[in-house]
């Protein structure tokens, strides 16, 4: 079943809402029990959920150790049951945001998502400074990998050492990374000036997707969820 990219915002940015509406455990934790059930059910590749969640390992961790270390309104390194309930709450929104995020990332393409948020009037010069941002991740991650085995080729123990030396080696790759971006905006502004970009208020597209009456549904399904749990929320959670 093929949905919309806009069917999939709504779903996305629901999701978000849902996140920060509900503050129980047992809540957040089977919502997000249905995002890992939607990854299985679009079959997408177990190996890039995995990707994903050993990405956000350490940051979850932090996240975790600073709530419970550190919670508010008590003295430092004091262990309180409700820090570690807001601990455990906020990795929960945080694996739900990026996992529900990057489900939506895996199976559209940006420049679907573009072209839908263009024709429900969005204006195009947001539109592209969105797909343009999200098109230069990947290519600035290029970027740093070619320049981190450049200095191991060099004999640079960029990997090894303690954690200042590492981090003093990976602070040498702030600036040709920062130069490496400036060529890349002046190559990419020339090429819009060379295509009279803005020139013309309506656009063309190559590939079209149509909002069709399953994707309504859909839509207002969600929307009915999050607005019936906003005005439940006190007998939900």
């Amino acid at each position: 079943m093929r949905l919309n990219p806009i069917t999939k915002l709504v779903w996305m940015f629901g999701v978000f809402i849902l996140s920060f509406i509900l503050s129980n455990i047992i809540s957040l934790l089977l919502l997000l029990i249905s995002i890992i059930f939607m990854w299985f059910l679009v079959k997408v590749s177990v190996r890039e959920l995995v990707v994903y969640l050993k990405s956000l390992t350490v940051l979850a961790i932090f996240i975790f150790l600073m709530h419970v270390l550190f919670p508010r309104g008590y003295s430092l390194f004091t262990f309180q049951w409700e820090g570690l309930q807001l601990g455990i709450l906020m990795v929960l929104r945080l694996l739900v945001i990026i996992l529900s995020f990057a489900l939506v990332a895996t199976t559209t393409s940006i420049n679907d998502i573009a072209t839908c948020l263009a024709k429900v009037k969005l204006p195009y010069e947001i539109v592209f400074a969105f797909t343009l941002a999200f098109n230069l991740i990947p290519s600035f991650k290029n970027d740093l990998d070619n320049l981190i085995c450049a200095q191991k080729a060099r004999g640079g123990r960029i990997d090894r050492g303690k954690f200042r030396d590492r981090l003093r080696a990976y602070a040498s790759l702030i600036t040709p990374l920062i130069i490496n971006g400036l060529r890349k905006a002046q190559q990419i502004r020339v090429a819009m000036e060379s295509r009279a970009f803005g020139a013309f208020n309506t656009r063309t597209y190559i590939s079209t997707s149509e909002f069709t009456r399953r994707d309504y549904v859909i839509s207002i399904m969600i929307m009915t969820i999050v607005i019936t749990i906003m005005i439940f929320k006190s007998i939900l959670i």
